[in-house]
Parts: structure tokens; sequence; C-alpha cells
């Protein structure tokens, strides 16, 4: 009762609730990571000496085609104030630091 009246009076009162608050920036880097992850298995199966890589186009094209079901899923995934949108940004007011994260 006293702890709640102080947030009051030094108007602290987002001290008052006692849940936790989870940052947005988690989801953002739990989302990079991921991302990471799909970049990372890809460039390891294209770059990595392998007997399966003797087939050539064929096998350039399923790697290619598992790592775009990859890519799509984990853009589907993303909770919707992450997802890129052409309509968000105009032109007066882009700013490359939000831009590049997009």
């Amino acid at each position: 009762m006293l702890f709640s009246k102080w947030c009051v009076e030094q108007g602290l009162e987002y001290l008052r609730d006692p849940t936790p608050v989870i940052p947005k920036l988690t989801l953002v880097f739990n989302q990079q990571v991921e991302l990471s992850r799909i970049i990372h298995d890809f460039l390891g199966q294209v770059f990595t000496p392998s007997k399966d890589k003797g087939q050539g186009k064929q096998w350039t094209e399923l790697s290619l085609s598992e790592t775009n079901t990859k890519l799509a899923r984990w853009r589907e995934n993303l909770p919707s104030d992450m997802m890129f949108k052409k309509s968000d940004i105009s032109a007066d007011m882009l700013q490359p630091n939000v831009y590049s994260l997009q």
C-alpha cells in the first residue's frame, strides 16, 4: 500500500504493475537469430564440400528451394508489427536506421 502511494506521488505509476514487461527488442533479437540460423545453414550447404553435390544444378535448385521455404516460414511467423510494408514508409519520414532493420 505504501509503495503504491509512493509510486503515484513520484509519477511512477507503471511500477505498481507486478507483471514484468518484456521488451519488444527481445522479439526482434530472436527473429534475427532465427534468420541468421537459416542463412548459416544455407551457406554451410553451399560452400561445404560434400558427396551429395555431385548432382550439380539439381542439388543447387533443391538447396535454394529449401532455403526459400525456410525464409517464407520465418517471414510468416513474424509478429505483425515487425513485418515490412511499403505502405508504412513515406519518402519524407524515411529513417535509414529503421529502414535497414526492416
